[in-house]
């Protein structure tokens, strides 16, 4: 009787009871959403559209007393130019906050761009098939094998270097991985018994792609679209640092890396806080692309 008694003691204190479980579910729920990335994105968001009310300074403004301060954390800076300043005695914190606008001014063309030239023609492709499809994916197949940078610098001669050529470069060249995801994606749903209805319902063509499988792969073109902007703001700083892209007074982050790269034996700020700036965002932009893609995917949703 006292064995069975210990034994049930025993299996009592290993079982958690109810409301623990429910903590630890909602705990591990919790950490798999990635706030940290959340927050970089929005504060990024806020910095670039609100710019002027938080740049202490002109960034184009040279002030040649001020050269080469470096962060006020450092012996030699001062809290009135809290990152430091370049080798023309610029902000180096009004800068980054202008660079984050052109960043942003470039995910907010660009993708849509893409979405606008690859969703249609991806529709198209795959949903009429035979000879159209074999146009269109002989044309992305052409576009997918030449790298982007290659067909930004033969553009570049015809359109010129500026922020208005960067924005028709990007949206040109990056429009074919939409083309060839959304094919295969409409490829799949138009055998479908709902779209055989609207067939038989006697709905158009037309009607059928953008009523009936358009919004069966809204959540494609949305994975995409967050798993492209890490991609599209590299492109744009390569650009940029290739002295290609944008042109002063614009400073985009690549052209502030480009400028500081050869000072960094000596004032190794200027080149450090563009690239971070780069890298924390295109991170931010994967990780939230990845959990958007968890979310939305029926097949890698966690129960």
């Amino acid at each position: 009787m006292k064995n069975l008694f210990a034994g049930g003691r025993t299996q009592a204190a290993v079982a958690p009871s109810l409301p623990v479980a429910r903590r630890r579910f909602r705990f591990s729920s919790l950490m798999q959403v990635p706030y940290i990335p959340m927050f970089i994105i929005v504060v990024f968001m806020i910095v670039a559209v609100f710019g002027s009310v938080f740049s202490p300074y002109d960034p184009g403004l040279p002030n040649l007393r001020s050269t080469y301060r470096p962060p006020f954390w450092q012996e030699g800076g001062s809290t009135n130019f809290l990152l430091g300043t370049d080798n023309l005695g610029r902000d180096m914190f009004s800068r980054l906050i202008l660079g984050a606008r052109v960043s942003l001014i470039v995910i907010a063309v660009g993708i849509p761009g893409h979405i606008a030239i690859g969703v249609t023609l991806g529709l198209i492709s795959g949903y009429m098939g035979r000879g159209v499809d074999t146009l269109i994916q002989r044309v992305v197949d052409v576009y997918l094998a030449f790298p982007t940078i290659l067909l930004a610098l033969a553009l570049i001669p015809v359109l010129g270097p500026g922020m208005k050529s960067i924005l028709i470069i990007i949206i040109v060249t990056g429009w074919a991985g939409y083309a060839r995801i959304i094919r295969a994606e409409v490829l799949s749903v138009k055998s479908r018994d709902f779209v055989a209805l609207a067939k038989v319902a006697g709905a158009s063509e037309l009607r059928i792609m953008l009523n009936h499988i358009l919004p069966q792969v809204v959540n494609t073109i949305l994975v995409i679209s967050t798993l492209q902007v890490g991609s599209v703001i590299i492109f744009e700083a390569s650009l940029s640092f290739l002295g290609i892209g944008t042109q002063p007074p614009l400073s985009s982050w690549g052209q502030i890396l480009s400028d500081g790269r050869q000072f960094v034996s000596t004032a190794w700020w200027i080149a450090f806080f563009p690239g971070i700036c780069i890298v924390l965002l295109c991170l931010s932009a994967n990780l939230l692309g990845d959990w958007v893609r968890d979310k939305l995917d029926p097949r890698l949703r966690q129960l």
